[in-house]
């Protein structure tokens, strides 16, 4: 009996096959040539009962044509039958690998006309009529097993082309008709947030874009060496589904396989049991299968890396148990895999004001707290894997009371209260700046008294504020709040770039979520807590741009920006740039009245701006004869990210000097030259 025939109370397996002959001479001799063809095709249902009786119809069509070629003339003869058969027999062999058929009945004529055409004239004849051998087109037929999983046979049989030509023992291979399997599924990979969250309209380049019923793009960029892990679109987030129709009726053992596929080759990250599914044997009706694979956790029970920056594909399939791939059941997902450049972090304790040395000790704690949870909790969230984030903390206070006597020089006879905050913060950024570069870090982290933190410009009850794209201010009472990391991750998201505002979060996300009058919209999974495996769901809680007391995780479209503001590359021959610019008092962001470079340093690092660019000021670079070399724009807005007006904004880049340069000038929107200096 055939394998996995449903033997069970009698019951019968049936078995459904097509089957095709094609014989086929020519010849020729004396000028004169000859072709003829036979073609026996159709199909057969066998029932095969518990003791081994097999009973069966068919129908099919025998096709016959011949051509005959002498010069000047051609003719063509064509002949064609239907038939029907039935038939019975029993199941013989050595392994009941065999059977034997006897036909019961048949409708097939013995003969039938065929229609013979001489240069493309046609009429009917009756010379040379088809004569079927024996009593029709089936009078014994031998079906020998071939492949007990696949139902293959050999079919022989005999036929009669006219009194003087006869073809014995047609070889035909009875093929098993194809089952329909229609399946269809969806899933996405995570690292930290959902392809497809649902507190954020999908736009191009966060989204999971369906392309088909098995085929989508996962368009939010996964991180190389990140650990990612599989779930369910945000219609079943922990389940992954691949459900559909068969009309196979024999169940058998199977699973779900995925397979990555990236720039480091290919490799199986997990396979799981999927159940017996009817995925065999004859066809029948159709009936729903499905394969529900909890994800609860994710998926594998360990998670995967992207080995290296490039395009993926991950690939779930519907698998056998002997490893056949089930027909038409493979889901893709494809997209982009980039290796991002962590930033490089410098804590500094710093005063402003007279500081007594408990003081001081008790800021260069808070600055190795604040680096120490920084290195070890910000990878967890942002796009960046484990242990890459650098942050050092300097061992001793750093004083910066000498800035407060620059102050005066930069207000002049400006004695408002606007001019000298704006110029002591302007100072202080400038020094942080210098701190940085010298000390091969991408930021700076001025860690201050609360005091020291509202003097030098920050808002009284906040606990960090971003005052450039290089340098953060952070109160010593950030450690009091639940997750101080996520304060510093705040702030940081800020200078990349400055201010990363509320209006910048309205225009590329559709919605303003930063301070603190706005929902909770941290939301994805917890892949990694401190860089160790601790899957975890995160749903629905404060966000990091969101308000510092109740921050918790990331947000979708904060992750999506920064895929983009990190993914940057290292130049090592670079020149700093510092200054400032100066802008009447009337509020309006009048004319720039004058503007400053501070000294310029040789630098090691990435660089800033791009010649590319585009903004209201520029860096020009400049030959001896005065001719442009290149210029870098950039913005200053004049408006802190709180929203509060400045009159004195400084500015911090790192550029790459151009070849022949002798003069750098600093130029506004109009083209005039707010400030010149010299290129040693």
């Amino acid at each position: 009996m055939p394998a996995n025939a449903d033997q069970n109370n009698g019951s019968a397996t049936k078995w459904s096959g097509e089957f095709e002959s094609l014989h086929s001479e020519e010849g020729s001799q004396s000028g004169l040539s000859g072709s003829f063809v036979e073609k026996e095709s159709g199909t057969m249902t066998l029932s095969i009962d518990s003791t081994g009786e097999v009973s069966g119809n068919g129908t099919g069509h025998f096709y016959y044509k011949s051509v005959f070629i002498n010069p000047g003339l051609t003719c063509t003869v064509t002949g064609d039958s239907a038939f029907e058969f039935t038939f019975i027999g029993i199941i013989y062999g050595q392994d009941f690998d065999n059977l034997e058929l006897g036909t019961y009945r048949s409708s097939s004529p013995t003969t039938f006309a065929i229609t013979d055409a001489c240069n493309q004239t046609s009429y009917d004849s009756p010379l040379y009529p088809i004569t079927l051998s024996g009593c029709c087109l089936i009078p014994r037929v031998i079906l020998k097993l071939e492949n007990a999983t696949g139902y293959n046979f050999h079919y022989f049989n005999s036929t009669t082309d006219g009194p003087s030509k006869t073809t014995t023992s047609v070889d035909i291979k009875i093929k098993p008709q194809s089952c329909q399997t229609s399946l269809k599924g969806a899933f996405e990979p995570v690292q930290a947030v959902w392809q497809d969250d649902d507190l954020f309209a999908d736009k191009p380049g966060k989204q999971l874009k369906k392309l088909d019923d098995r085929h989508y793009a996962a368009e939010l960029d996964m991180v190389a060496n990140k650990p990612a892990l599989l779930f369910g679109t945000k219609d079943d987030r922990f389940n992954i589904v691949l459900k559909g129709e068969s009309t196979s009726t024999i169940k058998v053992p199977a699973m779900v396989r995925f397979t990555l596929e990236d720039t480091g080759g290919k490799k199986t990250i997990g396979e799981f049991d999927a159940g017996s599914l009817p995925l065999e044997g004859p066809c029948g009706d159709k009936q729903d299968i499905e394969a529900k694979i909890p994800a609860s956790n994710g998926l594998p029970d360990k998670p995967f890396t992207f080995g290296s920056a490039g395009p993926y594909t991950i690939t779930m399939e519907l698998i056998e148990a002997g490893g056949k791939i089930v027909k038409d059941s493979p889901v893709i997902v494809e997209g982009n895999a980039v290796s991002l450049k962590p930033p490089k972090l410098n804590f500094i304790p710093a005063y402003l004001n007279a500081t007594s040395d408990e003081e001081k000790e008790s800021l260069v704690a808070t600055a190795q707290e604040l680096a120490t949870q920084t290195s070890t909790y910000i990878p967890d969230y942002y796009p960046l894997p484990p242990g890459t984030v650098v942050a050092l903390s300097k061992p001793n206070a750093f004083s910066l009371k000498e800035l407060i006597g620059l102050m005066s020089s930069m207000c002049e006879t400006n004695t408002s209260p606007s001019c000298a905050h704006d110029a002591f913060t302007a100072l202080i950024t400038s020094r942080a700046t210098l701190m940085g570069w010298l000390g091969g870090t991408d930021k700076v982290i001025l860690v201050l008294t609360n005091n020291d933190f509202v003097s030098a410009g920050a808002d009284e009850g906040e606990a960090g504020e971003a005052f450039s794209n290089k340098v953060i201010f952070l109160s010593e009472l950030t450690t009091s709040v639940a997750r101080p990391n996520a304060v510093v991750a705040h702030e940081l998201v800020h200078t990349l770039p400055f201010p990363w505002s509320s209006d910048q979060m309205r225009s590329l996300c559709g919605v303003d979520y930063h301070g603190g009058n706005v929902g909770n919209y941290g939301n994805g999974f917890q892949v990694t807590d401190a860089g160790n495996f601790a899957p975890a769901p995160v749903k629905n809680v404060g966000g990091i741009m969101g308000p510092a007391l109740r921050a918790e995780w990331i947000e979708q479209c904060t992750y999506w920006h920064l895929t983009k503001a990190l993914n940057t590359k290292a130049d090592p021959e670079l020149l700093g740039v510092r200054g400032w610019v100066k802008i009447n008092d009337d509020g309006s962001g009048g004319s720039a009245a004058t503007g400053r470079f501070d000294p310029l340093y040789s630098v090691q690092g990435e660089p800033d701006l791009d010649s590319n660019g585009s903004g209201s000021y520029a860096l020009v670079f400049k030959d001896q004869a005065g001719r442009v070399l290149d210029h870098y724009n950039f913005n200053m807005t004049f408006t802190a990210h709180d929203g509060h007006h400045k009159n004195i904004e400084e500015f911090g880049y790192r550029v790459k000097a151009s070849d022949g340069a002798s003069r750098l000038e600093l130029v506004d929107t109009t083209g005039t030259v707010l400030a010149s200096k010299s290129i040693p």
